[in-house]
């Protein structure tokens, strides 16, 4: 199958009902890809067997779910890091300079 949002989950839905599964990347994909992107044209790509192409691996369910947090909480580092930069300037602005850092801000 072609990689996407829900491969991980396919995959594992799959294989729990017997099947052998290989996610292939979405680029390599591209390469053998002849026309537009339909599931028709899809399908022909990913049945061409190349040994060399690299699949992806099955992650489980708790490891997709510690990918998400690690991804949430670096997205609030960089929201936080955003909102006291632009907080910074606004008060640069009214003649309040505030050193860089969390504690400075505080």
């Amino acid at each position: 199958m072609e990689s996407c949002g829900g491969t991980h989950y396919w995959e594992r839905y799959a294989e729990a009902a017997g099947h052998y599964v290989k996610a292939i990347s979405a680029r390599q994909v591209k390469a053998f890809r002849q026309g537009q992107k339909t599931d028709a044209n899809d399908a022909l790509a990913i049945a061409v067997r190349q040994p060399h192409i690299k699949t992806s691996r099955v992650i489980s369910a708790q490891e997709q779910c510690l990918q998400g947090i690690e991804c949430m909480r670096d997205l609030l580092v960089k929201q936080k890091v955003s909102l006291s930069n632009q907080l910074r300037g606004l008060l640069l602005e009214f003649g309040l300079p505030i050193a860089q850092g969390d504690r400075a801000l505080n």
